[in-house]
């Protein structure tokens, strides 16, 4: 099977066309809707068909640069539907739809923040916001697609919008937890780097690899590396609900043992959740032997996590050498640092008082006044990191704490 070089592209439209000619009838997702069973498989020529005909859709509505909010739940429509609004030149914006009778503000705040005048959506979804949120100022203006409604066959009457890297691809909005959401801006060029990063630092192979995932694919690393990080580098990925894994947590190591899964990842809670949840006597029937890749980011990484989780599931086959710590944020598209994927973990252990100082004093091991941190590697292909001090902008010296700052081809406009 030929190879397909993904850095000779500009977008992930162009490689997916590219795809969809070579590796045809390849599969690229599958969709387990219960976490077990499949429910949507998709292959490369099959999700090009799709997104050009959605694309055409969105074309009838919308000019290139339109920005489209997306209100799906996990599943094929959704991705169908992102990469059909790639294909149609609009930005698209994807945020999880609200609940029944839940607050709105999220969602409004995002319409208003955007400028969003078209939503896409299933039908169910509709429904429920028709009911819940019809009288909300911010939706007066919407015009919606819903996804039951779109042709799959109509892509003739798709228009190629000749996108470049400096166009944008999404607005990717902050969780809002704290606060308002806020978006940032992530150009194609900056997706295609950032893949790139990925593909070279994970080490993914075309073909070879498999990423099992539960992450939410609205967000960036659900999105980015579970995601179009399958289409950038051409190997397909199992993906289910986040609900599948947190109601059982087996399930994603099922998926792993039945697809011969190269590759997971999650923030570090999702790693303690499993190893105090999974039982014992479950553990004989999973095969993780073939992970080589286990990523963990998002929030701070803890060393016990990585040794309890090594400690217990070694009896499925899981090496310690797999887990990869990384470092990444929205702003810079996803990852930012990441280290050697064949290399085990490294830690450093550091006196408290001093680091209450800001000040970095390295000891040699664990004392009752120590604190234990996870390396998340180096920087990659282009990009740059460095420690600054927020309030003379100088460079720290290396005994010093400081503010990351981050440049590189990962990064475009840091908020919208």
């Amino acid at each position: 099977m030929k190879n397909i070089e993904p850095k000779e592209f500009k977008t992930l439209p162009d490689i997916l066309r590219r795809r969809a000619e070579i590796q045809k009838e390849e599969l690229l997702y599958i969709f387990l809707e219960d976490g077990e069973n499949e429910k949507e498989k998709i292959s490369y020529q099959k999700l090009d068909h799709q997104a050009k005909a959605i694309a055409a859709e969105i074309q009838k509505v919308a000019k290139k640069g339109d920005r489209v909010l997306m209100l799906y739940p996990a599943g094929m429509e959704y991705i169908a539907s992102l990469y059909g609004c790639f294909y149609s030149g609009a930005i698209a914006i994807p945020a999880y739809p609200p609940r029944r009778n839940k607050n709105f503000f999220r969602i409004q705040s995002i319409i208003n923040n955007s400028g969003a005048t078209i939503a896409m959506t299933t039908k169910s979804i509709y429904n429920l916001i028709d009911r819940n949120f019809a009288e909300e100022e911010s939706l007066k203006n919407i015009k919606w697609i819903i996804f039951e409604d779109i042709n799959l066959e109509n892509e003739k009457e798709w228009l190629n919008p000749n996108l470049v890297p400096d166009d944008l691809a999404i607005l990717q909005y902050t969780s809002g937890s704290t606060g308002t959401p806020k978006g940032v801006m992530v150009s194609h060029g900056n997706v295609m780097a950032n893949s790139e990063f990925i593909r070279i630092a994970f080490e993914y192979k075309q073909h070879d690899s498999l990423v099992v995932s539960w992450l939410p694919s609205f967000h960036d690393m659900g999105l980015i590396g579970c995601t179009f990080q399958p289409l950038y580098a051409g190997y397909p990925t199992v993906f289910m609900p986040p609900v599948a894994f947190l109601q059982k947590p087996e399930n994603w190591f099922k998926a792993v043992t039945k697809y011969k899964g190269t590759s997971i990842g999650a923030p570090n809670f999702s790693y303690d959740y499993c190893t105090e949840k999974i039982s014992e006597e479950e553990l004989i029937n999973y095969d993780l032997s073939n992970l080589d890749n286990v990523f963990c980011g998002a929030e701070p990484i803890r060393k016990e996590t990585f040794v309890n989780f090594t400690e217990k599931f070694k009896t499925s086959g899981f090496l310690k050498n797999a887990f990869y710590p990384c470092y990444g944020l929205a702003e810079g598209t996803l990852i930012v640092t990441g280290g050697n994927n064949s290399e085990e973990p490294k830690y450093i252990n550091i006196d408290s008082s001093t680091l209450e100082k800001n000040k970095i004093k390295i000891l040699e091991k664990e004392t009752e006044n120590s604190q234990s941190f996870v390396s998340c590697g180096h920087a990659w292909t282009d990009t740059k990191v460095v420690l600054v001090n927020p309030e003379t902008f100088e460079k720290c010296k290396v005994d010093e704490v400081g503010e990351i700052w981050v440049q590189g081809k990962l990064l475009k406009i840091f908020t919208f």
